[in-house]
């Protein structure tokens, strides 16, 4: 167990699951779009750092967004697939090498769930039989873990995102997924904020090889967390070693 306890915390840490996904690729990715609203509410003629602290003012009460997209990490994608409520937690799931792995954070408690492909792959099929349907729980304050709240953190995530903006060149007013938004260039991509509502972040797009984008939607819609039931989860501290 202590062996494989180790094996599945290099597996989740190379797979970027922590805070290094967020703020090592999600500046080279892209999001989309919230409700459409007619109102203009004056960005586009700002400059890129008006632009961005209206942005950042606008993000602060946020209560909920939903994180969809691919963010380059080496020479593969990480899928994101995240509601976020706040500052309580998220769920959700991540897919790294054809492997997906459901996320769960709510407050400090973090869960991990991958499929019988995942633990066969990283476990062998005695690892698939035992953990298939189970949820690993861990902590935000085991270090290899704790930086999964910057993913899950709707403030430190926007933070993330926003960070550099104001060292950005104005390009064109694009419509994205309908809504009409202001684009920020910047050396690892663009950033798209919405020209009509709330200034929100709606568009991240990757300028690195092979490209990638985010999309965030969904804003301040209601997010459910709910803890697996007791009987489907697995501390990773029973597996022994450190």
């Amino acid at each position: 167990m202590t062996r494989l306890r180790g094996r599945l915390l290099a597996v989740l840490a190379a797979a970027g699951l922590f805070g290094s996904v967020l703020t090592a690729s999600v500046l080279t990715a892209g999001a989309a779009v919230a409700a459409p609203r007619a109102e203009d509410n004056g960005v586009a003629a700002l400059s890129p750092a008006q632009i961005a602290e209206r942005a950042r003012a606008a993000v602060k009460t946020i209560t909920s967004v939903h994180v969809k997209g691919e963010v380059p990490s080496g020479t593969e994608k990480i899928a994101l697939d995240l509601k976020i409520s706040g500052s309580e937690g998220a769920t959700g799931t991540m897919t790294v090498g054809g492997n997906k792995v459901s996320i769960l954070r709510i407050g400090t408690s973090a869960y991990f769930q991958g499929d019988r492909a995942f633990w066969a792959q990283f476990g062998g099929n005695a690892a698939a039989n035992l953990f298939e349907g189970k949820w690993m729980r861990t902590t935000t304050e085991d270090p290899n873990f704790k930086d999964l709240v910057s993913l899950t953190d709707a403030t430190q995530l926007m933070d993330a995102v926003l960070s550099g903006v104001s060292a950005a060149s104005k390009g064109r007013t694009q419509q994205i997924d309908g809504q009409p938004a202001i684009e920020l260039i910047g050396g690892d991509g663009s950033l798209f904020i919405a020209t009509t509502g709330e200034p929100y972040p709606l568009l991240l797009r990757s300028s690195a090889a092979g490209g990638g984008e985010l999309a965030f939607t969904e804003y301040n819609q209601p997010v459910t967390l709910t803890a697996p039931p007791a009987d489907q989860v697995i501390d990773l501290n029973q597996l022994g070693g450190n």
